[in-house]
């Protein structure tokens, strides 16, 4: 995974945006469904994964009492990856058969639920997470939330975070600017 932290930021958005680029191809398939699912779990696997990454990489460069406990972290990314991946390849592809799909829909299972409640909160944790341990690596020092819900938003809105973080990140933990 320490490939996403030795890109640079351009390199790293065309690696984010390479499955959103394939997306046109499958438009007149018949199994189009399921290449869309695929595509999506690429692309947000690439996304936890540079996420991921960035948090678990800066948390171990962290002086001892600084560090925080990734047991959360990681279970969280887990459980997002989990509904992912039951979306990806399981309820989309069941959209091709509309009445069990709008079943599904409107009366969804209790583990679907659970699974996907747990992912929202792994999601935020993962962005609260990687932007604190990010922030605390720069100053050497406990901070306000004030002070990392800048690259907390950044994080959450790759597109555009991906840009300013990336350099900053390589400065951290290569040493050099991107």
């Amino acid at each position: 995974m320490s490939i996403f932290l030795k890109l640079k930021s351009w390199q790293l958005f065309l690696v984010m945006l390479a499955p959103v680029v394939f997306m046109p191809l499958i438009i007149e398939r018949d199994d189009r469904l399921l290449w869309f699912g695929l595509i999506m779990f690429l692309a947000i696997t690439l996304y936890i994964g540079w996420l991921y990454s960035v948090g678990s990489q800066i948390n171990s460069k962290l002086p001892p009492e600084l560090k925080k406990n990734t047991i959360i972290y990681k279970l969280g990314y887990i459980a997002t990856l989990s509904y992912v991946a039951v979306v990806a390849f399981y309820v989309i592809p069941m959209q091709a058969n509309s009445t069990e799909y709008l079943q599904m829909h409107l009366n969804p299972p209790l583990w679907k639920t659970i699974l996907g409640n747990l992912s929202t909160f792994g999601m935020l944790y993962g962005f609260w997470f990687t932007a604190k341990v990010f922030v605390l690596n720069e100053f050497k020092r406990e901070v306000s939330p004030m002070v990392y819900l800048g690259p907390l938003f950044l994080f959450m809105l790759p597109i555009i975070g991906i840009w300013i973080l990336q350099p900053k990140i390589n400065e951290q933990l290569l040493g050099k600017n991107a």
